[in-house]
Parts: C-alpha cells; sequence; structure tokens
C-alpha cells in the first residue's frame, strides 16, 4: 500500500510495498524522489483511475475504484484498488493475481515469490537436503527474518526435536515422487525462539519451471491446537470437582500397574462412597449436595499424598489410587486417615451437614497379578475395590475394609440374585410363609405374619434377607411389596373363610421404606383392602424404626394417614435401629416389636432381662402392644411373659409355614395357655 501524489511521489508506503517493489528502503523517509520503480508507471496507473472514475470527488471525501493492471513496468499481472482525493493523488493497494505471464515473458521467482506476502499462509522452499531456499509471506514474518535470508538453513533444525524424526520420514517419502504431498502439525521456532503449532502442506514441485523445489506451505494452528488441549483435558476431569473423571483413573492406574514391577512398592486402590448425600440433597437441595461433593474432594486431596491420585467415579463415588504403599496395614492406616478427613460436620452454604464415608481397599504386592494386560488388571482392581466398599455399607458404614475373595464370591451372588428379581414376579417365583403370633397372657393364636420367600430356580428357597436390599437398590422394591400387600390380604380372606373360627385374625405386612415413600403407596394400599373387602382394622404394616428420620417428615405423615385409614402400624426390629424415642413418641405405633437380639439373653441374666423390661414398660406408656420376636425356647417365653410382653411369634410357637398349613395348624390349635 503506497500514499501517490499525482506526479507519481511516493509519500509513504508500508513495508509489503517495498517488498515488491524491491526498493530495500527502510523508512518512508528514505523515498524522497525515489520509489524503486518508475515513476512513470505510477502517473499512468493514476491515469487509469482517474479515467474510471466518472465525476471527481466532493470535498473532504473520496472515490474509490478497482481495476486490472497491465505491464507498466510495475507489477505485472496484478489488480490496483485506488481510493483518489481531490487533490488527484491517491492511495493504492496493489494485489498480485496468480495468473500466467504475458506471452513472450518467462517466470519470474521474484513475482512467485512476491506473491505470497499478501497470503495468510506462509511458503518456505526446500532444497533436497532440505535446506530452506527462501521463506517468505507469514512464514518470513513468523521467522523474523525476510526472503532469502534464510536460505541455506537446515529446516529440521527450526523444528520441535519431538516432531523432527516425523517431519523427516514424511518429507523423504515424497521427495521422488513429483507432484505428491503430504499434510502434518508440527510446532517451529518462531522469532521469539518459541515453538509454536503449525500446519505444513508439503508438495514435491522440484519439476516446476519455478519453485524447483519443495513448496511447503505453513499455516498458524495454534489456536486450534490450544482448543484441542482444552477439550481433551475436559474429557479426563470432572466438569464439578475439577478431580479426573473415570477414564482418567484408568488410564493412570494402568501406568502404575505398567511401572509397579519396578518400583518394589504394592499397590493400594481406594473406593470411597460417602453414606448421606443423598439425605443432604433431599433435605436441603442439589446445589448443597454439589457444593459437599467439591468439599470432599479438597479433603481428599489435602489428606493424601503428593504421588496418590485422587479422582471422582461419578454422583457420590470417589477413587484414591496409591502406587506406593508398603503393605496392607499401611494402607488401611492410609485408608482410615482419609476416611477421618472426610468424616464430621461441614457448612454447605448455610446449611451446618454431616457427612461419612464407607471405604473399600485393594492392595496388590510388585509382580503379584493374575491378569496379564495391565489394562484389565486396572478394571479389576476397581472392581474389587468397589466390593469391599459395598461390605463396608454392609457392615455399617462409616467405615474402611479390605477386599477378599469371599468377598468376590458373594458379590457374584449378589449378581446372580439381581439379574434373576426382574423375573421372580413374572415367573412366579415369589412366596409368601406366615407364622402365628400368639397373645402371650391367654396362649391363643392373635395374628399371623407374612414372610417374604424366593424359591428361586438354582438356589432354592432364600429367606429376605438375601434378596430385600438387592430389590430396594434396583427399584424392584415397591412392585414385589405391592405383590406382597395383594397376595398376603387375598390369603387372609382365604383363610377366614375356610377357618372362620379365627376371623379375627390380624395380618402382618412388612413394608420397606422404599415402597412406604412412594407417593402411589397409599391408593395402592386402598385398593387392595378394597379389592379383597378387608376391613383396614385387620392389617398390621410393620416397618423398620429407622424409616423415620429426624429430617423426613413424609414417612411421619404417610403413618397420620394409615391411622386415619383404620391401618394399624407396628415398629419391627426395634432395638436395633438409630431413630429417636421423640420420633417413636411422634409415630403413634400400635406395636413394638422386640428384636431377636434382645430376646436372646434375657434367660440367666437379670440385668438384660431388667432391660427389656424397661422397653416393655415404656412402650406400655406411649400405648403400644409390646411383641417379641424369634422366641425359640419355653423359658425365653416364661421370662417374656413374667416381664409384662404382650405377645411372641418364634420356633417354640410355630414355624413359618404355607397357607394350607398354617390352616391346619390353627384348626387343631385348642388355645391351652402357654406357660
Amino acid at each position: 500500500m503506497a500514499d501517490v501524489t499525482p506526479d507519481g511521489t511516493v509519500r509513504w508506503c508500508n513495508a509489503a510495498w517495498r517488498k515488491m517493489a524491491h526498493t530495500g528502503l527502510a523508512a518512508p523517509d528514505d523515498l524522497a524522489g525515489a520509489t524503486g520503480v518508475d515513476r512513470s508507471a505510477l502517473t499512468q496507473l493514476l491515469t487509469m483511475i482517474h479515467a474510471t472514475i466518472e465525476s471527481p470527488p466532493l470535498a473532504g471525501s473520496v472515490n474509490s475504484v478497482e481495476i486490472d493492471v497491465p505491464n507498466l513496468g510495475l507489477f505485472r499481472w496484478s489488480r490496483c484498488h485506488g481510493s483518489v482525493g481531490r487533490s488527484g493523488g491517491a492511495l493504492l493497494s496493489i494485489v498480485p493475481l496468480r495468473t500466467l505471464p504475458e506471452p513472450g515473458t518467462g517466470p519470474d521467482p521474484d513475482e512467485f515469490i512476491a506473491a505470497y506476502e499478501y497470503l495468510s499462509e506462509g511458503m518456505v522452499v526446500l532444497d533436497a537436503q532440505m535446506r530452506i531456499r527462501i521463506a517468505t509471506g507469514f512464514a518470513s514474518n513468523f521467522m523474523g527474518v525476510a526472503g532469502y535470508a534464510y536460505e541455506g538453513r537446515m529446516a529440521l533444525d527450526e523444528i520441535h526435536p519431538d516432531d523432527r524424526e516425523r517431519a523427516a520420514e514424511e518429507i523423504v517419502a515424497i521427495l521422488d515422487r513429483p507432484g505428491e504431498q503430504r499434510v502434518l502439525d508440527l510446532r517451529v521456532r518462531d522469532a521469539d525462539g518459541v515453538h509454536r503449532w503449525l500446519e505444513a502442506i508439503a508438495t514435491n514441485l522440484f519439476d516446476h519451471p519455478v519453485v524447483r523445489g519443495m513448496l511447503v506451505m505453513l499455516r498458524d494452528i495454534g489456536p486450534r491446537k490450544a482448543l484441542e488441549a482444552e477439550l481433551a483435558h475436559r474429557a479426563l476431569r470432572d466438569p464439578l470437582t475439577g478431580l479426573p473423571n473415570r477414564a482418567a483413573l484408568i488410564e493412570h492406574l494402568t501406568d502404575v500397574i505398567r511401572d509397579q514391577e519396578h518400583s518394589g512398592h504394592s499397590l493400594a486402590v481406594m473406593f470411597l462412597d460417602l453414606d448421606n448425600l443423598k439425605a443432604v440433597n433431599d433435605s436441603v437441595g442439589h446445589d448443597a449436595g454439589d457444593a459437599l461433593l467439591v468439599d470432599v474432594a479438597r479433603r481428599l486431596a489435602a489428606a493424601s499424598r503428593s504421588d496418590d491420585l485422587v479422582g471422582r467415579l461419578g454422583g457420590d463415588e470417589f477413587v484414591v489410587v496409591c502406587p506406593r504403599v508398603d503393605d496392607e496395614r499401611d494402607a488401611l492406616d492410609l485408608a482410615e486417615r482419609i476416611r477421618r478427613a472426610v468424616t464430621g460436620r461441614t457448612m454447605v452454604g448455610s446449611n451446618d451437614v454431616f457427612v461419612s464415608a464407607s471405604v473399600g481397599v485393594t492392595v496388590v504386592a510388585p509382580g503379584v497379578r493374575d491378569t496379564p494386560a495391565p489394562e484389565d488388571a486396572a478394571l479389576r482392581l476397581l472392581r474389587d475395590a468397589d466390593t469391599a466398599m459395598y461390605e463396608a455399607k454392609l457392615r455399617g458404614r462409616a467405615q474402611v475394609v479390605v477386599f477378599s475373595s469371599e468377598m468376590h464370591r458373594r458379590a457374584r451372588d449378589r449378581q446372580q440374585l439381581t439379574s434373576g428379581l426382574d423375573r421372580a414376579i413374572t415367573d412366579d417365583q415369589l412366596v409368601l410363609l406366615y407364622q402365628p403370633i400368639f397373645d402371650l397372657p391367654s396362649g391363643v393364636p392373635v395374628a399371623v405374619e407374612a414372610l417374604l420367600r424366593w424359591n428361586h430356580p438354582d438356589l432354592g428357597l432364600l429367606p429376605a434377607d438375601r434378596f430385600v436390599t438387592l430389590a430396594e437398590e434396583s427399584g424392584l422394591m415397591a412392585p414385589i411389596g405391592n405383590w406382597v400387600l395383594a397376595r398376603a390380604t387375598a390369603d387372609l380372606c382365604e383363610l377366614r373363610r375356610r377357618s372362620p373360627a379365627h376371623e379375627h385374625l390380624l395380618l402382618n405386612v412388612n413394608v420397606s421404606a422404599a415402597q412406604l415413600l412412594r407417593h402411589e403407596f397409599m391408593s395402592v394400599l386402598a385398593d387392595v383392602l378394597c379389592a379383597n373387602h378387608l376391613d383396614p382394622h385387620a392389617l398390621v404394616v410393620e416397618m423398620s424404626e429407622t424409616t423415620l428420620i429426624e429430617e423426613d417428615r413424609s414417612g411421619l405423615e404417610i403413618l397420620d394417614e394409615m391411622r386415619a385409614m383404620g391401618v394399624r402400624v407396628a415398629f419391627d426390629d426395634f432395638g436395633t435401629g438409630m431413630s429417636s424415642l421423640s420420633n417413636l413418641r411422634r409415630s403413634g405405633a400400635d406395636e413394638l416389636k422386640l428384636d431377636a437380639s434382645l430376646v436372646d439373653d434375657i434367660v440367666g441374666q437379670p440385668a438384660n432381662a431388667d432391660f427389656v423390661r424397661a422397653i416393655v414398660q415404656l412402650a406400655h406408656a406411649m400405648g403400644m402392644t409390646v411383641v417379641a420376636e424369634a422366641v425359640e425356647t419355653t423359658e425365653q417365653l416364661s421370662v417374656l411373659e413374667r416381664i409384662g410382653c404382650d405377645r411372641a411369634q418364634g420356633f417354640v410357637l410355630g414355624c413359618p409355614a404355607p397357607l394350607d398349613a398354617v390352616i391346619d395348624a390353627l384348626d387343631l390349635f385348642v388355645g391351652p395357655r402357654i406357660t
């Protein structure tokens, strides 16, 4: 670009004009009376521009025109954009056109090179030894030296050491293939000595009459590479906590396993699961739950060592990979330290919440690996640590458990049961047994409890405690519980029809929290009672005392609805949970069922008997009937009756049996007093 007076004098021009005109001048002051080209060519160009403008510009304005420029001794095969002022001078912008030379003229390498000065891409020409012959356009600006100043330098010297071998292989591959092309990304040193990412398109043009070398077009791809790096980083990071995600954990663990044989240290993997995140989400909101997860991530990072890797699998599950532990004891100590760092009360916004964690640990000594592929070993270690964490949950939570092969067997059995649960209802594999409940003062049966069993096709008859937890975890407890309600109420009606003498019997049915707290539970309950024409007072719904927690009012509200309907409520397994006496009082339950652990030790141990007596008296003060479960001896019956227990059930009184057997037993019962 240049500012030209009417007589062809260049008052100012930019660096690109000087290069194309080959002036070699460094500054505008050096242009006094000299343009590096014939001044008459510029005046001819101005005349052509004026001829295309229909009228002179108004004061303070310009007219612009674009024309093709013939060979005027200035720039051949060019296009000029001229902005003409009232003085007659013009601001000229010359753009080379990549067309064939005029007849009678040969190819001019300088014009070929000058053409690239105006492109956003750079051009480098290499000889057969990969020496630089010329660098122009973006390439010369990038490298900081123009034109032939780079001649003779080795191209590979300007490339990052990690990219040189690959670049050399690509170029050598097409040295003897005219017209062949290769595209590669590589890092090239710029004018400041910094290696930056460029895209290089190398084309073999040794046979071309102008180029006569390897033409390499260069384009800046730094922004693209930065974006790719950012996306790659995000792909391996948990967006909430910023910790490595599952993919990054597996990749890191695989690398650690590969290096373990040389390290001489045992490897530990810790699988950590928060015990009460759902309660936090339900009580104070998911934003608070997310804030808690971020806080836990910070605590884990602070409690781990510098070479440990902390990551988040998702939800409330975290993993700590410890590549350097001495033995299992060392791993246990570290896991316990991490668990304690997570456990405690913390402020989440304006909410004071308590958090604890269950931790599973698996430890592998160097050289001890039963899977040859490191990738497979990494997945197995995560699975084993997860299995140990689940065992910690089963043992009461908030503790550390080390993996054992027996846990894996149990986990495999659980998976087998879980996979078959959805077919248990449709294939009619669920069955109900009934156990009578006796009134202790009179010795007569007053109720039967429905006990769920699964007639598994491979494992036989399974008690409820083998699969109820799995049903809750898999979301199948509600349909199974609804089936139990419907079948049990229908069976009670059948019992009363076939044995009219026992039409007063009550029916006790266990309901899990997962079923009770579903919004449709009350409508399901009403439909079942209506379908069987059963008086609601005949039904006793049993639930664990832990169903009611301080933070959850919905359980108490459902109990109120059931009592309003006429259904009785019993708290089962009392003495094993953590619910408060205030909740027990507010619940207004009709029955309190003593857990088997309270009944076991009442014979010959007065202190234990006195403790149970105190519970019975407390329940009576709240208006509850007390029922003892799992009574197995007549001695236990005698103590229970003496301390004031109202009812009892257990093997000594009657084993769980199918409906027909229970009806037969009740028909034979003549009602002797139990002593």
